[in-house]
């Protein structure tokens, strides 16, 4: 559905640019209109905690499989972090579950 698209929308462009232009695209572009309303609705999200709140809606949307499918794994995306990057109370219900500014890279095999 439009919304949940609009939420990931949202998320991901806060997650990598942060707040969203104050100045609103035109009224006759409804689409870009949108989109710019629902990235204006998560502005002053840090963007680890929109980082955090994409996954969970990613995971929403497959109905709880992406964080067990081999490429989540992999990436470090089904583990909880305890350690240097959890963001603790900042994330609110999130806090603890996922933290992916301290997932390591993926390296390639050395051969």
């Amino acid at each position: 559905p439009m919304q949940k698209r609009l939420k990931l929308y949202a998320l991901y462009k806060q997650a990598l640019e942060g707040d969203a232009p104050e100045a609103a695209p035109s009224w006759a572009q409804i689409i870009e209109l949108a989109k710019h309303a629902a990235w204006s609705a998560v502005r002053g999200l840090p963007a680890d905690t929109a980082r955090l709140r994409y996954v969970d809606a990613v995971d929403e949307i497959s109905g709880g499989t992406w964080r067990s499918h081999p490429a989540a794994i992999l990436a470090g995306e089904a583990s909880a972090s305890t350690g240097d990057g959890d963001l603790g109370a900042a994330a609110g219900p999130l806090s603890g579950r996922v933290s992916i500014s301290s997932t390591p890279p993926i390296q390639p095999p050395a051969g």
